[in-house]
C-alpha cells in the first residue's frame, strides 16, 4: 500500500510528482483545511491607483485605472503594467500598506510575523528590497534581503544565508522572484505582497498565495493567524486573492443593525490602506507566584523515584521530602529565570515602538495621500513621542511596565481615532 500527499499533482515547472494522473482517492477542499484550522484564512487588500495622460495635440487629460489597464490585454497593456512596478511611486504605496499591516500584526504577536515579498525579476526585487530599507531600517539594520539566481543574482551560500536570516526573524521582509515559492515554509510568512503580474489559474500562482497559508501555532487564538494579502486589481492574482479571502474568512458585510445612512466606503473608494485595531494591552508574562505546597502537588511521583534510584546508584540517600526540596529549588530556579528574560522593559517598549510606528505611517499616508518618504515617517514617530511626553511628562527610558500600557493605550485610541476621521490630527500633520 502506498499514501501520496500532495498539494498539486504537477508541479510548477511541469513536471508530475509521483501522483501526476493517478485519480485522487481523498481531496480536502480549501474550505475543509480552513474549517478544521489546518491552514490560515486569507484577507485580501486590492490596492487601487490609476494613471492621467495628456494627450499632446489636444491637451485633454484622460484617467486609466486599474481596472482598465487590466482590460488592455495587448502586450501595450502588459508592458505598461510592468513598467509601473519599476516606479517607487507605485511600490511605495502598496509596499507602506503591506508594512502598516505587519506593523500592527507584530504588536499584537511578537516576532510572529514576516513579510514576503513576490518580485518580477531578480533586478526589481533588487530595487524594491533597496526601497524597503531606505524607508525601513532601524538603526543600521536592513528591515529587507532579497534573493535570486542567474548573472544577476546572488551565490546559492548568500541565498541561503538571508533565507536563513529571514526565517531567524533577523529580516523581517524578504523580497524574491519564485526561489521562495513551491516548497517554501516559514510559517511566520503571514503578510504576502504580488508585485508580479500572473495568470489566477496557473500552478504557480496558487502555490505562491499557498506560502503565506501554513499555521503558525505560536498564535494561539485561531481567528488572529490571519494571512494578509497584498496586490493591484490589474493583474488576475487579485481575483485569486479574493477567491481565498470568500472561501476562508469570508467577505467583510455590513452590520445589519447599523443606522448610518452614510454609503459603505468601497475597497476602491478606500484608497489609503486604514490598519486592524490593536488588540488591548496583554501582558506577556505573569509575575510567577511561588507556593512552595502547590508546586509540591505538581512534583510527579515518578520524578522523585528517577532521582531517588540515581541517588542509590551512586550509593547516596535522601529522602523523599529531601528529593522534592531540591526539585522545588530547581523549578523555583527556572521559572525566575523565565520570568527575569521575559519581564525585560525592552520587551515592553519594543511592543510600544511598533505601535507608534503603525500610527506614524498610517498619518503619513492619510496626510500624503499614500506617498512614503523615511524622514517624514521619523518626524511623525518623534511628534507622537514628544506629544506623549507634553502629555504625562514620562520619557520612555524612565517608564514602567505599568507606564507603558497606558503609553500603547494612548497611541492605539490615537490610531483608532484617525481611522474614523480619515486624517491625522493637526499636531501630526507634517
Amino acid at each position: 500500500a502506498m499514501l501520496g500527499v500532495t498539494a498539486t499533482p504537477i508541479r510548477t515547472d511541469g513536471v508530475p510528482t509521483i501522483l501526476g494522473g493517478i485519480e485522487n482517492c481523498v481531496e480536502v477542499t480549501l474550505e475543509q483545511a480552513y474549517q478544521e484550522e489546518a491552514i490560515r484564512g486569507v484577507t485580501a487588500h486590492l490596492e487601487h491607483y490609476f494613471i492621467d495622460t495628456i494627450d499632446q495635440d489636444t491637451k485633454e487629460v484622460s484617467r486609466q485605472t486599474t481596472e482598465d489597464l487590466r482590460n488592455v490585454g495587448d502586450w501595450e497593456g502588459y508592458k505598461k503594467r510592468r513598467d509601473l512596478r519599476e516606479l517607487n511611486k507605485y511600490v511605495s504605496s502598496i509596499l507602506g500598506s503591506a508594512y502598516e499591516c505587519w506593523l500592527a500584526k507584530s504588536a499584537r504577536h511578537l516576532e510572529e510575523h514576516r513579510i514576503l515579498v513576490f518580485a518580477m525579476s531578480v533586478m526589481h526585487a533588487r530595487q524594491v528590497c533597496e526601497t524597503l530599507n531606505i524607508l525601513y531600517s532601524v538603526g543600521g539594520s536592513d528591515f529587507a534581503g532579497w534573493i535570486g539566481v542567474g548573472p544577476n543574482g546572488k551565490s546559492d551560500k548568500d541565498n541561503k544565508q538571508t533565507i536563513d536570516d529571514f526565517k531567524s526573524g533577523r529580516l523581517p521582509c524578504l523580497v524574491q522572484v519564485d526561489k521562495a515559492g513551491e516548497g517554501f515554509n516559514c510559517k511566520q510568512a503571514s503578510v504576502l505582497v504580488f508585485l508580479n503580474i500572473l495568470g489566477r489559474n496557473t500552478v504557480k500562482a496558487r502555490q505562491y498565495m499557498g506560502r503565506g497559508l501554513r499555521r503558525n501555532q505560536a498564535i494561539k487564538k485561531f481567528s488572529e493567524d490571519v494571512c494578509d494579502v497584498f496586490v493591484s486589481p490589474d493583474t488576475d492574482l487579485a481575483d485569486l486573492a479574493v477567491e481565498y479571502a470568500n472561501r476562508t474568512v469570508g467577505p467583510v458585510e455590513a452590520d445589519d443593525d447599523s443606522e448610518t445612512d452614510e454609503k459603505p466606503r468601497t475597497q476602491k473608494e478606500d484608497e489609503i490602506y486604514l490598519p486592524p485595531d490593536p488588540l488591548p494591552w496583554e501582558s506577556f508574562v505573569k509575575n510567577a507566584e511561588f507556593d512552595r505546597s502547590e508546586v509540591y502537588a505538581n512534583i510527579a511521583d515518578e520524578e522523585v523515584q528517577v532521582i531517588k534510584e540515581r541517588l542509590e546508584v551512586a550509593h547516596r540517600h535522601a529522602t523523599e521530602d529531601e528529593i522534592r526540596d531540591v526539585i522545588f529549588d530547581i523549578k523555583r530556579e527556572q521559572m525566575e529565570q523565565v520570568t527575569a528574560a521575559q519581564n525585560t522593559p525592552d520587551k515592553w517598549r519594543h511592543r510600544v515602538n511598533l505601535l507608534v510606528g503603525s500610527a506614524a505611517s498610517l498619518a503619513v499616508r492619510l496626510t500624503n495621500r499614500g506617498v512614503m518618504q523615511p524622514s517624514v515617517i521619523g518626524d511623525a514617530k518623534r511628534s507622537i513621542n514628544k506629544k506623549w511626553i507634553d502629555i504625562t511628562g514620562r520619557k520612555t527610558g524612565e517608564m514602567l511596565e505599568s507606564e507603558f500600557e497606558e503609553k500603547y493605550e494612548w497611541v492605539a485610541d490615537l490610531i483608532k481615532t484617525m481611522k474614523a476621521d480619515r486624517e491625522a490630527p493637526l499636531w501630526l500633520r507634517l
